[in-house]
């Protein structure tokens, strides 16, 4: 009876994922206010033993304490850090294979930009959270240059030290917003895997941000989980325990549609179209997001 109601409660990707893994379900009850309450901790922690990620304590309340998780991170295992595969961890990606990942990434979204004529200019881009530069040194391949902005002073300098494009590619040291540029600076504004790491009204103030930093053509493309699958209140985080330096958590937050939805309207941005994403892992809903300035001139088709 119980199996009947949690197959019916848990979300059917997460079911099959539990069925394969032959888990014997195990639930504890207990009374709150008269109304029953189901806690599945064993499944969880399965959960997490496949996914990577863990049922966590309480969020970091600042981005002073993301920031120095990251400086742990990105002194440790820094590419780890960026695509967390379990296999990787402990300094185990190699270089080309890491880049080639941030190549294939960046020409899948530039064939979905070019389908839909956006941007009409590729001047400048802007990478949010550019990490090592993964992603920034790919997107150099389509943009005259890149600016690439990250939280961590150690991620930032390594990205330096890989740049292969010279003065093409730029990275600066963020701390918090707003970013250090002017109105209507970028042709596209790119953030992939970033805007879920931090709590909500973090990621909607950078939001707000990327529609300001679009020129009238340009076009912003981003990612972000919208819902925990497994239950809507629980935090998860994954602390890394191979690394010198110690422990870290990559935190992991999910943004409501709505929320990202009347974020954009209120900073004068309009959502062209969604797409669906599954880079978050089967523990979450993901959308991307392709964001034009509202009352943007209209681009020919070709």
């Amino acid at each position: 009876m119980i199996k009947k109601f949690l197959k019916k409660s848990i979300p059917e990707r997460i079911w099959k994922l539990l069925s394969k893994m032959k888990l014997a379900i195990v639930v504890n009850c207990r009374k709150f206010s008269g109304s029953m309450a189901f806690f599945t901790s064993s499944i969880l922690k399965r959960l997490g033993e496949k996914t990577g990620w863990r049922k966590s304590g309480k969020y970091t309340d600042n981005l002073s304490s993301i920031r120095g998780n990251w400086e742990k991170l990105g002194e440790g295992d820094p590419m780890w850090a960026v695509l967390t595969h379990p296999e990787k961890t402990g300094n185990r990606w190699q270089e080309d294979e890491f880049f080639t990942t941030g190549r294939l990434c960046v020409e899948h979204v530039m064939k979905v930009l070019n389908d839909r004529n956006h941007p009409s200019s590729r001047k400048r881009a802007l990478d949010f959270g550019c990490g090592v530069g993964r992603l920034s040194f790919a997107l150099a391949d389509f943009f005259d240059t890149v600016d690439g902005v990250d939280i961590s002073k150690t991620m930032i300098e390594r990205a330096r030290n890989f740049n292969p494009h010279g003065e093409r590619c730029r990275f600066h040291l963020v701390k918090s917003p707003p970013l250090p540029f002017d109105d209507g600076t970028f042709d596209l504004v790119f953030s992939f895997i970033v805007l879920q790491h931090m709590r909500t009204e973090y990621a909607l103030a950078y939001v707000s941000e990327f529609i300001r930093l679009l020129r009238p053509d340009g076009a912003a493309y981003f990612q972000s989980p919208t819902r925990f699958l497994v239950k809507d209140d629980i935090n998860f985080s994954f602390a890394n325990h191979n690394m010198k330096e110690g422990s870290a958590r990559i935190e992991m937050h999910a943004h409501s549609r709505e929320k990202i939805e009347s974020t954009v309207e209120k900073a004068g941005g309009s959502i062209i179209e969604t797409f669906p994403d599954h880079s978050a892992g089967d523990a979450f809903e993901s959308v991307c997001y392709l964001v034009g300035r509202k009352n943007a001139p209209q681009t020919q088709e070709a």
